[in-house]
């Protein structure tokens, strides 16, 4: 049985083979990446003044509308103080300068008060808070305004004695809160999960 003198060497066949596979496969992705550049490409980047421009149109709205629109911020935050003094206090009279009449909310409210009195309990430390994303205002009226609503961690106290019964962990969700205008005062109409 004879022995290769150099097992260490390469055979001349195998190296061009490897040279042609690199070749090969250099070629494969070189194609695969021009095939995803062409098919992703993006359109033409804004000119730099285009951000200069949208402030611009913002500038340019119809002041009338900026003014409604910051009414309706206020209005919202308004209402979310009127309603946590209402649920901390447990008086319905403000719940009903705060919500439009036949509201389900303020079903829920009214209920919720009514618990809180007929137990005995009231709630303490109760804060809601509002961060403002935006607003749109449909055909019908009404103002949507997005927003992020909270409550701050809060005890449930025995009303006479204070003595806590629970604490509830702080919470924020966003809503599309649907808000009216009549007679220069705000009330809601629904919070909408969003």
């Amino acid at each position: 049985m004879e022995r290769d003198p150099r097992p260490d060497q390469p055979r001349g066949g195998s190296a061009v083979g490897l040279v042609f596979v690199g070749v090969v496969l250099c070629t494969l992705f070189t194609a695969a990446a021009l095939g995803v550049l062409a098919a992703h490409r993006q359109a033409p980047a804004a000119p730099p003044l285009a951000a200069a421009d949208r402030a611009g149109e913002l500038a340019r709205a119809a002041p009338a509308e900026l003014a409604a629109r910051d009414r309706a911020y206020a209005g919202l935050e308004e209402l979310v103080r009127r309603r946590e003094a209402a649920l901390r206090d447990r008086d319905p009279s403000i719940l009903e300068a705060v919500w439009t009449p036949g509201s389900p909310w303020l079903s829920r409210d009214l209920a919720e008060v009514g618990r809180l009195r007929a137990s005995g309990r009231r709630w303490a430390d109760l804060r809601l808070t509002v961060e403002i994303i935006g607003a749109a205002r449909p055909d019908d009226g009404r103002w949507t305004v997005l927003a992020r609503l909270g409550r701050d961690q809060a005890r449930l106290v025995e009303a006479g004695s204070g003595a806590v019964i629970r604490t509830v962990p702080a919470a924020t969700a966003s809503y599309r809160c649907q808000l009216v205008e009549s007679g220069g005062r705000w009330r809601l109409v629904a919070f909408q999960p969003s």
